[in-house]
């Protein structure tokens, strides 16, 4: 029905995939770990313009998984992105982003998802992203989040 809109979402989605794979590469090379890593940000900061748009422009129409898909990888951008930062010296940004994140996850509304399954599912990743950003605030960096296989 909003193909645009189904676009912009997929688009993120995968350029958040992209990422996560130099994200992942990065964290395990010696040689090429600012590379990956930089490479990793700048995809992670893309993803996250496509679907802060997709969620926060207006578009309150989107329920059940779209909103879902949209709620959760903006959160694990937002996570991933606190974990990079630091490495490029960027303790502004990582603040910044632990910040968005808690926020972020606060903003989620499951009701409109149409599905009590996803809901309760949604609630409870949203509760772990928003409680790891607190504690990363004071304590440590965020742990990388990557889809389960």
């Amino acid at each position: 029905q909003y193909p645009l809109l189904a676009s912009t979402m997929t688009a993120g989605v995968i350029i958040f995939n992209l990422a996560l794979i130099y994200h992942v590469n990065g964290i395990g090379s010696s040689k090429n770990k600012d590379l990956l890593l930089g490479k990793s940000r700048v995809l992670y900061e893309q993803a996250l313009q496509l679907l802060c748009f997709t969620k926060d422009s207006g578009l309150t129409f989107l329920a059940g998984a779209p909103a879902a898909t949209c709620d959760l990888i903006g959160m694990a951008a937002l996570n991933n992105l606190a974990q990079i930062y630091p490495d490029f010296g960027n303790e502004r940004e990582y603040i910044s982003c632990l910040d968005h994140l808690m926020l972020r996850a606060a903003s989620v509304d499951t009701e409109r998802y149409g599905n009590q399954e996803l809901a309760d599912a949604m609630e409870l990743l949203k509760n772990t992203f928003a409680s790891d950003a607190a504690a990363a605030t004071f304590i440590s960096r965020p742990l990388l989040w990557a889809p389960a296989a």
